[in-house]
């Protein structure tokens, strides 16, 4: 730790062992007499001691480098193929919108002209699409018996319906209405309604719309 403003340089290191062989290229690669130094080596991080180190140069320590950019690759690429799975089963099982639905789900596109909507899957009238998701994993605020923390750590969902929206030049958007609020359950005073694109839904939102859609159809079909 560099005695001045107490801080470590830190590199990353994108191999998930490192060899005593590999850690000494790397230090005599940064300016370090390897015969001066003293330094240890792990599966995560290499580290150079401070109290060994040269005064010329600063301490340091080399992080175990993960490449996580297939794991949002992987999600962004679920996410688009249960969209276009989506999009072709309100195509099919949708059906023209009615002045009900447009007055009981708040389809405004058509009547503001900004785009003409074809379809409508009702989830609502059919045993609706209702759940609770956790907004972020590891969150240290889950306790046992901490109601309080429930509203910032997980969030309710309840969707009213699916719709494909057809703008001026043909292009077509499947979009949903859902309420949401944050919390375990249903809360009428804290939900919200919300109109947006099914691209825009998080994985995890997703698969449980559609266990909810496989759960209220899927016996009947």
């Amino acid at each position: 730790m560099n005695p001045i403003d107490m801080s470590v340089e830190t590199w990353h290191w994108d191999k998930a062992t490192a060899t005593t062989e590999e850690v000494q290229v790397l230090i005599e690669a940064l300016g370090y007499d390897i015969s001066k130094v003293y330094y240890m080596t792990s599966d995560e991080e290499p580290y150079v001691s401070a109290n060994e180190v040269s005064d010329r140069l600063p301490d340091f320590k080399v992080e175990r480098t993960v490449n996580v950019e297939p794991l949002r690759q992987a999600i962004g690429q679920c996410i688009g193929d249960i969209e276009a799975v989506l999009f072709n089963f309100v195509k099919q099982y949708g059906e023209e919108p009615t002045d009900y639905d447009i007055n009981e789900f708040g389809l405004t596109e058509q009547d503001d002209g900004e785009g003409e909507i074809t379809h409508v899957f009702n989830i609502f009238d059919n045993g609706g699409g209702y759940f609770a998701v956790q907004r972020t994993p590891n969150d240290d605020d889950v306790k046992d018996d901490a109601d309080s923390e429930y509203i910032d750590t997980f969030e309710h969902y309840a969707f009213q319906c699916l719709y494909i929206v057809r703008d001026d030049d043909g292009d077509e958007t499947l979009k949903y209405y859902a309420f949401e609020n944050g919390g375990l359950v249903w809360d009428d005073e804290l939900s919200e309604p919300d109109h947006d694109r099914v691209a825009t839904l998080r994985l995890d939102v997703l698969y449980q719309l559609l266990q909810s859609i496989i759960k209220e159809w899927g016996e009947k079909k």
